[in-house]
């Protein structure tokens, strides 16, 4: 037991009530970064249509494209850290493709379909 108390203390594994785990707080800052995300989409999103310049509103959407995939991507991330931390996978994070050889392969086919429109 005295081994578990030397890795903790190396690691900072333990967190008490008032300090959490790094791993945590790093969750804490994904969900915060998150939360931004979404009310910076919301705020594109209904400026838009005020935008009297077509190219000022075809600038807006690709910046509002760009942030949905921003956003998409941090939501993965998080969703990914909180089934770790929870010991779940959930369908919507970054780990767990079954079969690696069969994806490379599906992969590598649409790769090789869109290479013959080229």
């Amino acid at each position: 037991m005295e081994d578990f108390a030397h890795a903790d203390a190396l690691f900072g594994l333990a967190s008490s009530p008032e300090k959490i785990s790094p791993v945590e707080r790093l969750l804490n800052e994904f969900e915060a970064h998150e939360a931004k995300e979404d009310r910076a989409l919301e705020v594109y999103k209904g400026s838009i249509a005020h935008m009297p310049s077509p190219i000022t509103r075809f600038l807006m959407q690709l910046i509002i494209s760009d942030e949905e995939k921003h956003r998409a991507l941090v939501h993965a991330m998080a969703s990914t850290l909180r089934g770790s931390l929870n010991w779940t996978k959930p369908p919507d994070g970054l780990e767990g493709i079954a079969d690696l050889s069969r994806m490379n392969g599906k992969v590598r086919a649409v790769t090789e379909e869109l290479l013959r429109f080229a």
